[in-house]
């Protein structure tokens, strides 16, 4: 487990953990070299997916999970509604929202 420093400040910490450019194009030649096709759509909605679903199971609420991310929460509530939409329509549901239903 990482341990914060006092400089590190959550942003810095969580661009760490991003995969690097380097990784990233290592992972592209292994698609173009298998001859297979990256669906770039897919996997930027799997990242924001699985980011909305962590920072909402961190900030207990749209409100707190939006102010962690630095975006109004009109705009998070939005995307995780979306998120709903989309899962329920996937599995021919309308169930609520939690974070253990989205991923």
């Amino acid at each position: 487990m990482m341990t914060l420093t006092e400089p590190e400040r959550p942003a810095v910490i969580v661009d760490k953990l991003l995969p690097t450019v380097a990784r990233c194009e290592d992972y592209l030649r292994e698609v173009r070299d298998a001859g297979t096709v990256l669906r770039g759509a897919v996997a930027v909605d799997k990242w924001e997916r699985r980011l909305l679903v962590a920072v909402h199971a961190v900030g207990s609420s749209g409100a707190k999970a939006a102010a962690l991310l630095g975006m109004p929460a009109r705009t998070f509530n939005a995307k995780m509604e979306k998120l709903d939409a989309g899962r329920a329509a996937a599995n021919g549901s309308k169930r609520r929202r939690s974070a253990s239903n989205i991923e």
